[in-house]
């Protein structure tokens, strides 16, 4: 089984239930994540496109072992799977 960071906080004493989506609460969705940012004087666009590039790097680098793996496991299949790929990303000054 795999726990989210929701999974786990929404049990917290510290979880603050937001009203919905676009709240301040412990839960919120990605806009206002971005105004917050933008509130503190981040180049959000300049933020967007770092983490843009960071992913990009990534899958490229990525891609010979996916390809690989997926050849291995499947290797009769003629593209009928996919592969998810998260990741966590830590933003500081």
């Amino acid at each position: 089984m795999h726990l989210t960071n929701y999974s786990l906080n929404k049990n917290s004493p510290k979880y603050v239930n937001g009203a919905d989506a676009f709240s301040r609460g412990s839960k919120r969705c990605l806009k206002v994540i971005w105004e917050d940012l933008a509130n503190e004087g981040v180049n959000v666009e300049e933020l967007k496109d770092k983490i843009i590039q960071l992913t990009q790097k990534y899958l490229t680098g990525m891609f010979p072992f996916l390809k690989y793996y997926y050849h291995a496991t499947f290797p009769k299949s003629k593209g009928k799977c996919f592969h998810v790929i998260g990741l966590d990303i830590l933003i500081d000054d």
